[in-house]
Order: structure tokens, then sequence, then C-alpha cells
């Protein structure tokens, strides 16, 4: 490489890469441990898990990181809460 210069193109695919094979893991979990459950909260957990990989993503910067954990957790609590109450009444 000379001059140490990055490409942004490269650095976007990479990212981009990265970024679809943490939610396709996520999404790979979810569907194996809430089997059939999971059609019903597909969409739901389709949003959580893109949150879930941004805040993975951007797990280094802190400017967002606070914001976005409010908001994870707020979505995570209601999404659990909601999943038990159907499941369990």
């Amino acid at each position: 490489m000379s001059g140490g210069n990055l490409d942004p193109l490269i650095l976007v695919n990479f990212l981009y890469a990265v970024f679809n094979l943490v939610r396709d893991g996520l999404t790979y979990l979810f569907k194996t441990v809430l089997g059939d459950s999971f059609t019903p909260y597909g969409e739901v957990l389709t949003l959580l898990i893109t949150l879930t990989t941004i805040y993975v993503l951007l797990e280094a910067s802190t400017a967002f990181r606070r914001v976005l954990r409010l908001i994870l957790a707020i979505s995570w609590a209601i999404f659990i809460v909601s999943f038990l109450v159907k499941n369990l009444y």
C-alpha cells in the first residue's frame, strides 16, 4: 500500500460486511432460540437486531452510545415483557 492511504470505498464495504455478518448471526440466534415464536415478532426483532448491530459497531464511539443504549434497553425490555405476557397468559 503506497503512502498508507485507505480507499473510503474499501472501508465502507468492510463495515457493510461486518454489519451484515453480525445482523445475520443475531437473526440466526433468535430464530434458533425462539423457534416458532420468531414469526409474530419478526418485524420487531429485525428492527432490534439492526439497532443492536449498529450499537455494536458504534461501541467505540461514545457520542451516540448513551442514547442508543437507552433506546435499546427500553426496546428490549418492552419486547421481553410483551413476549412473556403473550406466551404465559
